[in-house]
């Protein structure tokens, strides 16, 4: 954050966009506006990852932290509507927020600030600009899903595929989970390591930090990160030893935890 004091307005510029150099422009537009208008900035505030489409960046983003602090007669410098939402009706709610608390929300590239001043005709500006943000990210919305339902019925595989597994593209471009060979021997040796002290252990916790000190002690990782109780814990419960050391995924339900019944999903 720059942090940069001016009793008693301050600036919160906020700048969010997918590509960096986006990014930049956008940070340099209300940089320019806030040295052409003589307003001092107090932080600059940047979500990256973190999506705007349902005012996400409010909830757990920095804007929403960045707002938490700020203070009646500060104000909000945003280069355009559709960087702060894509969702029209949280949208407003923030500014009607932002009104009643006496923060000026400036919008550079419009040159419309909205506050209890505003003129209706530039309220309507606004308004216009986020439901067509809204209208046509629903767009891309629908495009994406309607992409993905009919790669799924080509065969393609979608999410990240579950420890054990791994995505490869077979010689027709499909995208395909299959097994990953070194992680099903190290699940190999978790559940043989796990049945091994069953016999020795009869509390969970201390089975459990027996794999774990095993696994540290070879420098053992699940996917570049430390392994930990919960993770051990997932693993012996989806892969179930059948027979001839043979190693089934599963999906139990409830009562399968709960009981040595053979899993549903089995």
């Amino acid at each position: 954050f720059l942090m940069i004091r001016r009793p008693p307005r301050s600036t919160h510029c906020i700048s969010s966009a997918a590509s960096d150099v986006y990014k930049r422009q956008q940070q340099q537009v209300c940089l320019d506006y806030c040295k052409e208008t003589g307003i001092l900035i107090k932080d600059i505030a940047i979500d990256i990852g973190i999506s705007a489409r349902n005012m996400k960046n409010y909830e757990t983003g920095q804007l929403g932290i960045s707002c938490s602090y700020l203070t009646p007669n500060s104000c909000i410098i945003i280069y355009t509507p559709d960087r702060l939402s894509r969702n029209g009706a949280l949208a407003l709610q923030f500014l009607n927020i932002m009104e009643s608390k006496n923060i000026d929300v400036h919008f550079v590239k419009e040159n419309i600030v909205w506050n209890t001043k505003t003129a209706s005709q530039d309220k309507m500006t606004i308004r216009t600009i986020l439901n067509t943000a809204e209208y046509l990210s629903d767009q891309t919305s629908e495009r994406i899903k309607t992409t993905i339902a009919r790669k799924r019925k080509e065969g393609h595989y979608f999410g990240t595929p579950e420890y054990g597994t791994k995505i490869e593209i077979n010689s027709l471009g499909i995208r395909k989970k299959i097994n990953c060979n070194i992680e099903q021997a190290i699940i190999k040796d978790i559940i043989k390591m796990y049945k091994s002290n069953l016999k020795i252990f009869s509390v969970k916790s201390k089975n459990y930090n027996n794999i774990l000190h095993s696994l540290n002690t070879k420098k053992i990782k699940k996917r570049n990160k430390d392994f930990n109780k919960n993770k051990i814990e997932t693993i012996i419960r989806n892969y179930i030893n059948q027979s001839n050391d043979c190693l089934l995924y599963t999906s139990p339900s409830p009562r399968d935890l709960s009981t040595s019944r053979m899993p549903s999903s089995a």
